[in-house]
This record gives C-alpha cells, structure tokens and sequence, in this order.
C-alpha cells in the first residue's frame, strides 16, 4: 500500500531530491569573490575608528597572555585594571576571542589574526546562507541570491567597517547554519541532527550572547510555523531536545554571567547614557536610510539599508505568483522580518521598558543583523515563481547581486577619514594598561562591584590634598611571597601585631583564602575592593586561589552531563561518527598549534626572597626574573614585589639600573613609577603587595658580559634616592645589588 502523500513525506522526498553539482561550485565561488572584494578596504593599514575592533584585538591578547600562564578558560582578565584584574570572560562571550587566538597561532600578527576572524567570518556568513537556501529552495539562483544578499548585507558590512564589532559579525555568520541544522530535525530522520544543532546553539550563545538571545526565540517560533505546515509536530520534542543541549553545553559561561551579573557593574555601563535601548527608537519615517548606497559613516544609528528594503518590498509582492509550499515559507521569513522592524520603532518602546532582559541588547538596530537574514530569504523565495524559471532567473539573480554589490560598495568611499592608524606593535602590555588610564571599555565595562572608585584613579597620583585613607598598621611585618600567578597567591608571613593584607587582585567571588591550611573570610577593602584578609599576630602561612563558585560548579557540570549526551548520541548513530571523529581531529590541530606557538605555558612566578626596608616604611619583599641570561636588543623583564606599612604622602618612583661588575659604567636603565607607570606610590594601600612590573631595553650594541642589577627607590623633587635601612647587599647611594645577569650578543643583523 503507498505510503500517504502527507506535506512531510512530499517535503522530505523534495530534499532528499537535492543533488550539489559543479554549478554549485562555481555559485559559491562567485559569492564569495563578491563579498572578498566588499572586504578588499578593510585590509588597508590601520583599523576601523569605532574603539570596539581594538577592544577585539586586546581582549585576544588578554587571553593569550592567560592562555600562556596555563589559564585555558580565565574568567578574569588578569592583565586588565593595571594588573588587579577584570571579570572579562565571566560576563563577556569568549567565541571570537579564541577564533582570533587560533589564527594568532597560525603566525598572523594581532592585527592580521582580528581581521582574518571578520573575514572569514562574513565568508561563513554567506557561505551558510547559501547552503540553507539550496537546501530549502532546492534552487541554486534561490540560493546564489540568499548568499549574495546576506554575504553582502549593509549591516553586516557596518559591523566590519564602522563598529569593528567583533563578536557579533560571528555570531550573525553563524545564524544561517543554526536555521539549517535546526529545520533538518523536522525532517524524517532528523534525529541525528539534534547533536549538531547543539553545538551551533551553543557556538551561537558564546558568540554573542545579544544576538542569541533575540534570534533563538526567533527561530524556535519559525520552527513551530515550519512544522505546522509540514504536520510534524512530534518532531518539535527532537527540536526542544537540541535547543536543550545547546544552552546546556554553554551553561558554564551563561548561567554565572546572568545570576552572577550582580558581582559587577554591569548595569551602571551597558543601561546608561546612550545604551539605553528605549532612547535608539525611532519613527516610521526614519527607519529606512535613504540612498541605494549603504552610508557607513555620517549616522551613528544605522537604519534600514534601502536596498535591504528594496529586497523586502520585491519578496512581498513576489509572494502571491510563488508556488504553494514556497509561498509559505516566504510568508514565514516575511512574519520573522516584521517583529526585528517593529522594534526599531517608538511604538515598541513599552515592550523595552517593561522587559528587563532584553534591555541588554543597549541598541534596537543591533536587530538588523536578523533583519538582513530574514530579508535575503525573502527575496531567495521569489525563484519559486515559474516566471524565473532557466536563463530568466539567473539574469534575475545577477542583477540583484549587482545591486546588493553596489549599495555595500559605493557607501565605502570615505572609509581612509575614519581609520585609526594602529598596528600590531601596539599590541603590548603598556599600551592596554595606558587605555585603561583614559576609562577605556575594555577595563570598565565589568568593573568589579566591590570597586567603589573611578578605574582612572588607581593610575594618577593622589591630589595633594588627599587625606590619609586606610590606617597604618601598626607593626612592619615580614613576608615572603613563595609563589604568584594570574589565579594563585602563596606567602609566608611573620608580624608581631595583627594586620590587615590586602592582596594585588580585586575583590570578586571565587577567590578562595587559606591560612595555615584553614579557610578564611576573604572581603573587599579600601576604595579599590582589594581582596583582603585580617591575620593575627604570629607565623602564617597564605594561600590566595580563584576558582569556581558553587554556581559556576553547577554550570560546569552541567555542560560536562549535556557535551557527554552528544558525544553519547553521536557515537550510538553511524551517520553521526565521522562528525564526531572531525571534531576530535580538529581539536587535536589546535592543541597542536597552541603547543607549537607557546608550548605548556609558564607556571606561578617563584620570586627570590629579598628582605629589604627603606625609609617611608617601604619594603622589598622580592623579585623575580624570568631568566638570568639575556641578549642584546631584548627588553629585560622584571618583577618586584613591594609592601608599605602606610601610605606614602608623596609619589616616589623606582629605578632599574645595569651596571658594570665594578659599578664604573650604567650600561642600561629605567625609572618611571611603579608597574610600568601605571600604580603611584600615593595610591597604595597599608599592608598591600604591590606588583611591580619594569622594562629594561638592553641596547642591541651592549657589550656581551656579566653585569649587576640594581634597584632602588628616589624623591624625583630633588633626585635623592631612599635610605636603604637594611638589606642582603648594597652599593653606595642606596642601591639595592640584586645579583648578575648575562648579556649575549644579540642576532646577527642581516647583510644590506
């Protein structure tokens, strides 16, 4: 007996139908050389003006520096706020940071790797709307114009060029390819593909948070309509199954960004000023840009690109001459189009008002992203109609495609006037720790609650007038700092009368204090929250730990039980193996790579005990050196560990000096205030450690040799350094003698 000719089963027969041949081919080379040749400006020197593509570039370098102390997953950006350390990946989606990490690792530069991570991000854009275009359509003009229209969409494009918004152009190249590995479940043997519609969920959540949280409810509710008009409702549990195990494998980074959101003062930057989403919204009138050419530079608030109207009014009149099942599927993208419109307008401000998650997306035209998916297959839906049918359409699609090429093109002319002239040597540690000086994103955007004070405060000297904040304490005491790390803190401390120590990190939860084994209460202290702890009189042994909360735990383990689900299915179903198996592969190349760039990474700093006491109640605890051996041209790194009893009343500043064993020649130096400029002595706390960062450029001409490494502390009124009270060795002037080092002759220059 026939099987019954159900919508399904006709659904189903159309897809298996699909055939991919060398058309195919040569369709997705001609799209993307299309959107290569829309990216051709964005590979002159320079960056976008827009801060957020060198906020991109320095949140990659926060990670590679973490990747490199063996923190695979930091949630802290230790190297953010000067060194105190920022919640950067407990609230930020971390996707494009490691994409751009990986094409590091490949041997770009930062520059080169943050731009590679855009563009091929947009070549995936437009390559995942034409796949799920020639799956839906089974049509390739359908499909070259999906691809077209959505490689080449004016928003996508304003993303790259004016905002350098980083995250979300990945996160919109990935939503065509949830929408096609989503619509495949609705199919007869759509269960294999819950697994990896899982995983695009979650890829999609870690992108970009914003955009998954308008654009998966969004999908869900086409899926509904979808299986309304095929009659596959029972496939919809198979749906809600993937969409589960999405937000389950991500739930180590989402859940403790929402319920953990208090932690930070997040509200306080993303819903003021001009990110409130309610005050973006304009009128009817406004909401279509005028001019074919898409305008990138002269309106901050981007409205809806004419040709992307152009394509929207062309699919709906196009509608009524399209075949049933295609009619409907263009009536679905058509209804998905109208709620992301709507909300760029006055009328929905209530719905913003009133929702408080949705606040977070700060501006409602961040929604055109999916405005410009829907509007592409939209108009991919009018190759339904007979009318189109042989050469016609494929004229039809190559004149759209020119016109999508013009408007994402012609607007782009004046793109040399609002470029920054920023390159990868500028990727370096001074250079973040100087923006955060200026309030920079970067630093600010999470700043930890428990910080009472401006970011920009901890960098300046104190006013004059400053009164003396926190109490002295009320005897030196004695400490040795055994071990030091981006996550790890372990001292030895020795005090004749109890005290306060205040640790170089930021108050945030999960860090955990031990003293003598025991746990303590960790607290905040002094207007920079500094991670704190009261220690009674006595030998004591410390030990400072980030990890996880018991929320964090939850969230972990539930991603582990939902990434063991998948991996379960995925291995019981044979069609689903090979999948599994290139993916293990391709994690096995980056581990590769990762090891290959930087091998296992650079354990806790152990800094060599060096008690020394200067005047003003000043001590050196220590100081740690990478290495002792060091060549000519190379920057000498050094790191001293200070601690004052009080705050001192004026800013004094260190000084690094090189010198022959005999101390009859300076060969090298440095003096500035402490960490690189960046913590003036009037800015530190009684009983905190400071860490002091310094830079020694060793001339590529200095003489091969042994030389001794001195360190000290000056007044820069009248040029007269500390009085060294006590300490291991000395020379004449107050210097602190830390020992020799090595200098090799440098590489050889190459011959001219």
């Amino acid at each position: 007996m026939d099987e019954p000719q159900t919508s399904a089963s006709i659904t189903a027969r159309r897809y298996s139908a699909l055939r991919w041949t060398w058309i195919d081919a040569v369709a997705i080379a001609c799209v993307m050389l299309g959107v290569s040749f829309a990216l051709r400006g964005f590979w002159q020197p320079g960056t976008p003006r827009q801060p957020d593509f060198v906020i991109g570039v320095f949140r990659a370098f926060s990670l590679d520096q973490a990747w490199q102390a063996r923190q695979f997953y930091p949630r802290l950006g230790m190297n953010l706020i000067f060194g105190y350390g920022s919640p950067l990946l407990q609230y930020y989606p971390p996707l494009a940071s490691y994409v751009t990490l990986a094409w590091r690792w490949l041997g770009l530069d930062w520059v080169a790797a943050t731009k590679a991570t855009f563009s091929a991000a947009l070549l995936l854009a437009a390559l995942g709307a034409y796949v799920y275009a020639r799956w839906l359509f089974v049509d390739r003009r359908a499909a070259f114009v999906a691809g077209a229209a959505y490689g080449l969409a004016p928003y996508l494009l304003f993303c790259i060029y004016e905002r350098g918004a980083m995250a979300e152009t990945v996160a919109l190249a990935l939503l065509p390819w949830v929408f096609w590995s989503m619509h495949h479940i609705l199919r007869s043997d759509g269960r294999r593909w819950i697994w990896p519609s899982a995983a695009l969920v979650a890829l999609l959540i870690l992108a970009h948070n914003i955009t998954a949280l308008f654009a998966l409810p969004l999908l869900l509710a086409y899926l509904v309509l979808v299986a309304w008009n095929e009659q596959a409702w029972r496939r919809l549990l198979a749906v809600v199954a993937a969409f589960g195990l999405g937000l389950g494998l991500s739930a180590f980074y989402w859940l403790p960004a929402l319920a953990e959101r208090g932690y930070a003062q997040i509200d306080r930057w993303m819903l003021g000023g001009d990110a409130v989403a309610a005050e973006n919204l304009v009128p009817l009138t406004r909401l279509i840009q005028p001019g074919l050419a898409f305008d990138y530079w002269k309106s901050w608030i981007p409205a809806l690109p004419t040709v992307t109207a152009l394509m929207i009014g062309i699919g709906i009149l196009a509608l009524p001459l399209t075949r049933r099942a295609p009619q409907r599927g263009g009536l679905f993208w058509a209804v998905l189009l109208v709620i992301p419109l709507v909300l760029q307008l006055n009328v929905s401000r209530p719905l913003w008002e009133a929702a408080p998650i949705i606040r977070y997306i700060q501006y409602p035209w961040r929604l055109l992203g999916l405005a410009s998916l829907c509007a592409a297959f939209l108009v991919a839906s009018i190759f339904a109609w007979q009318g189109l049918a042989g050469i016609r359409g494929w004229f039809a699609a190559a004149i759209i495609s020119v016109v999508l090429l013009y408007a994402a093109l012609a607007g782009q002319g004046e793109r040399a006037q609002h470029w920054l002239a920023f390159d990868s040597a500028q990727v370096n540690e001074v250079v973040l720790l100087d923006l955060g000086r200026g309030n920079y994103q970067l630093h600010s955007d999470y700043q930890p609650a428990a910080m009472a004070a401006d970011i920009t405060e901890m960098s300046l000297p104190a006013p004059a007038a400053a009164s003396g904040g926190l109490p002295p304490l009320a005897a030196a005491p004695d400490v040795q700092v055994i071990e030091e790390g981006p996550a790890l803190i372990r001292l030895q401390v020795h005090s004749p009368a109890p005290w306060t120590l205040r640790l170089p990190r930021i108050f945030f939860p999960g860090w955990q204090i031990q003293t003598d084994g025991q746990p303590v209460e960790a607290e905040p202290s002094g207007p920079w929250g500094l991670l704190s702890v009261d220690l009674p009189e006595g030998d004591h042994g410390v030990l400072a730990r980030f990890g996880e909360t018991p929320l964090r735990r939850a969230a972990d383990v539930v991603s582990l039980a939902s990434l063991a689900i998948c991996v379960g299915g995925m291995v019981a179903d044979r069609n689903s193996r090979r999948y599994l198996i290139g993916v293990v592969l391709f994690g096995v190349l980056l581990a590769a790579l990762s090891l290959n760039y930087q091998g296992l990474g650079n354990p806790p700093r152990r800094p060599v005990a060096y008690s020394a006491s200067l005047e003003e109640d000043i001590q050196l605890l220590g100081y740690h050196l990478p290495r002792t051996t060091w060549r000519a041209g190379e920057d000498l790194t050094l790191q001293l560990y200070w601690l004052a009893s009080r705050t001192p009343d004026r800013n004094y500043r260190v000084f690094v000096h090189l010198v022959t064993p005999d101390d009859s020649a300076r060969i090298a130096q440095t003096d500035g205030e402490p960490n690189l400029g960046f913590r003036p002595t009037t800015r530190w706390s009684p009983g905190e450690i400071i860490v002091d960062k310094q830079l020694v450029h060793l001339d590529p001409d200095t003489p091969p040799g042994q030389y001794r490494l001195l360190v000290g502390m000056y007044r820069p009124e009248d040029v007269s350094n500390l009085v060294v009270r006590s300490a291991p060795a000395t020379l004449p002037g107050d210097r602190l003698d830390l020992g020799e080092i090595t200098i090799e002759t440098g590489e050889e220059k190459p011959q001219q």
